[in-house]
């Protein structure tokens, strides 16, 4: 009988724990605006929802809106523990740096493959669109057909990185680092203004039917211009070299890395995702 009524409370308290829906509209949220208050106050919205978030809650950001937001969503927050954040609404980054929270200059960066490393110790670096770190039990999700649409309207960050007016390290869309029990699935992320899934430093976590997407034409637009700048600053022989040694005008040495996933830890796997992005990395994974 006992055992029995043990069972009972268990299975009562898991049912109570699962009905917590804490949706961002609750939480000052502010749909289908692209100003700069509406970004500032949207991530101000899901990041005080996610602190409010207990064991088993969901934190919802729901269908049939759009949600403009800056930069930094969950900085500063506990680790999370057993929540969801589940994506129903579409979620744009707000492409206007001014507007963006950023680690100080000197700043240990939040990943090591020495890209613009140098504009991060000098002049800082953007926190990501979001940013959690400890979590236990995390659960990225959507319930809406095809999946939830990130877009990080990277444009404005490639052609300040490209044509060097970049004010620091640009932001990546997901960082989420020293977590454990992490699942990520049925999230479309697109255009961000570096990497897309940056997972650092996770055990146990599963990443599946994810799409990222990135407008190729556009990185090709904007490395056109800049190698048309270099070649007009050569002298005419070394340009006509270079014309010859790089045919096509649309290349450049240079690298947007807007990475697809780059997870490191232990216990990850990846599987149905498909990834088009402009960088030499598609899929990078370290095993710690």
């Amino acid at each position: 009988m006992r055992r029995t009524s043990l069972l009972l409370l268990s299975t009562l308290l898991v049912a109570v724990r699962s009905q917590n829906v804490l949706n961002i509209l609750s939480y000052g949220a502010i749909s289908n605006s692209s100003s700069g208050a509406a970004a500032t106050a949207n991530a101000a919205a899901i990041t005080k929802a996610l602190g409010a978030a207990k064991p088993g809650d969901t934190v919802l950001i729901p269908a049939s809106h759009a949600f403009h937001a800056t930069g930094g969503i969950g900085v500063g927050l506990p680790p999370l523990v057993d929540v969801t954040l589940q994506i129903d609404g579409d979620v744009l980054a707000h492409p206007n740096e001014k507007l963006w929270p950023k680690k100080a200059a000197n700043a240990t960066t939040d990943d090591d493959d020495g890209y613009d490393v140098e504009l991060a110790r000098k002049q800082g670096q953007y926190h990501g669109f979001f940013e959690l770190s400890g979590c236990r039990g995390l659960l990225i999700t959507s319930s809406r057909p095809g999946g939830a649409l990130v877009d990080g309207q990277g444009r404005t960050w490639w052609a300040a990185m490209i044509l060097g007016t970049l004010k620091a390290k640009r932001p990546k869309l997901f960082v989420i680092s020293n977590c454990t029990g992490l699942t990520i699935e049925s999230i479309n992320a697109r255009n961000s203004p570096s990497f897309h899934w940056l997972l650092s430093n996770v055990a146990h976590a599963e990443v599946r039917y994810l799409n990222v997407d990135v407008d190729n034409t556009e990185v090709r637009r904007l490395k056109a211009i800049l190698r048309a700048r270099r070649l007009a600053a050569m002298p005419a022989a070394a340009a006509r070299a270079r014309l010859r040694a790089f045919p096509d005008p649309a290349l450049q040495p240079e690298d947007l890395n807007t990475d697809g996933i780059d997870p490191s830890g232990t216990d990850v796997w990846v599987h149905h995702v498909n990834i088009r992005c402009a960088t030499a990395h598609h899929t990078r994974i370290s095993w710690l």
